[in-house]
């Protein structure tokens, strides 16, 4: 019977056994890429909490949300709170700048293309002594809040909505100074830098 070399033998091992290794690597790599995809998410981040809450010191939460989400789409199914209710909503309207829809606009008045809000920022030893400071002033007809109140927020962000339909971005009412704007979509995030430093993020509404 005819028989092979036995070089010939030892490299039909060799190459059995890296075929071997080849099949391990692949089926290392399959295993991984079946993973990461199971894993790694490629759907918009959600942000369905209650609230946006840009009158009130949570308000962190929803800027590191922006933060994290620059450059990709994200969906919302929430409320921009806008109450001017208690000391600290009456402060953050004193030192943010809010251009909503106008609540009182004739019906052919133009609706503008986008609106803009500021994004507060509080100061990590503001207290509920500070809030408490603030205090309304009949004579006055409103709030009265102390200068070393005032430094303790600063507004230099803003986020700018733009929907697809402006005139359907309308004020939702709660109870008394209870206000807010629905926020319902799918948006993309960006973000510009300005001098002094600040930024503007902008939630530009995705048809679905």
């Amino acid at each position: 019977m005819f028989r092979l070399p036995a070089s010939w033998s030892k490299q039909k091992k060799k190459l059995t056994a890296c075929v071997l290794a080849l099949g391990a690597v692949a089926g290392a790599f399959l295993t991984l890429k079946d993973f990461a995809y199971q894993f790694i998410s490629t759907e918009p981040e959600k942000y369905e909490e209650d609230g946006i809450p840009l009158v009130y010191e949570e308000v962190s939460e929803f800027r590191t949300f922006l933060e994290q989400n620059v450059g990709k789409k994200v969906i919302i199914d929430s409320e921009i709170a806008l109450d001017d209710a208690i000391p600290v909503n009456h402060l953050v309207h004193q030192i943010c700048e809010f251009n909503g829809p106008d609540e009182a606009a004739p019906d052919n008045a133009p609706t503008p293309r986008s609106f803009s809000f500021g994004l507060p920022e509080f100061r990590a030893d503001i207290d509920k002594g500070d809030l408490d400071a603030i205090v309304y002033d009949e004579k006055q007809g409103g709030y009265v809040i102390p200068e070393r109140v005032l430094s303790q927020v600063k507004c230099m962000d803003s986020i700018r909505i733009e929907p697809i339909e402006p005139a359907n971005f309308r004020w939702s009412y709660g109870g008394t100074g209870t206000r807010s704007l629905p926020l319902l979509g799918t948006f993309r995030v960006t973000k510009r830098l300005f001098s002094g430093p600040s930024v503007e993020y902008t939630l530009r509404q995705l048809e679905e």
